[in-house]
């Protein structure tokens, strides 16, 4: 390869941003945030701040660097919930706009939800949302605008809707099948007596 492509290759190496690998539906993401008003870090490599700690609920995984991509074939649900200590609050963008905003919530310095994300989504005191995202490509990033006293962590999960096209032909398909054993019966002999 000549020395001119390989200059070329490492200019648009050097230009083109970081990107974090594919995001995979249904999963919870653990990402980590160390002041109010910062965006999110990933926690693999896992940062050298400490804020991202393992769940012990086995359902979650350590996110890449932002900005975490996907490409959704039908609308998407993009849930965030905080996790750990209370008072955590977000910000979510998709190519830069704003799509979300978590409810603002006491803060706290020693209680908290925890660190499972299902548990942590169902509970009023953490702060949590979803957004229900077009089909196509989107690219997120997260901003802590309200923070517990220390550094945090938290968990955002994508997740496909079907559309409400494929939710009609099962609907149909069902009734028909009904419709059809229904038809199969055959009427009982009624014997004399």
């Amino acid at each position: 390869m000549s020395s001119c492509r390989l200059f070329f290759l490492f200019v648009i190496a050097s230009v083109l941003p970081a990107m974090a690998g594919p995001i995979t539906f249904g999963q919870w993401y653990e990402f980590a945030f160390d002041t109010p008003g910062s965006f999110a870090f990933g926690c693999t490599p896992e940062p050298s701040s400490g804020a991202c700690v393992p769940s012990d609920s086995g359902n979650t995984t350590f996110a890449d660097p932002p900005p975490w991509t996907f490409t959704a074939p039908t609308p998407a649900t993009f849930t965030i919930t905080d996790a750990f200590l209370y008072g955590d609050a977000f910000n979510v963008y998709d190519f830069g706009t704003l799509v979300l905003t978590t409810p603002a919530v006491a803060v706290s310095r020693f209680d908290g939800c925890g660190s499972d994300p299902d548990f942590c989504l169902t509970d009023s005191l953490s702060s949590h949302g979803s957004v229900v995202l077009a089909p196509g490509s989107h690219s997120v990033t997260i901003q802590a605008y309200q923070m517990a006293p220390e550094i945090g962590a938290a968990y955002f999960r994508v997740e496909t809707v079907p559309e409400p096209g494929s939710i009609s032909l099962v609907v149909i398909g069902i009734v028909l099948l009904c419709g059809s054993r229904r038809s199969r019966r055959k009427p009982y002999d009624v014997a004399a007596s």
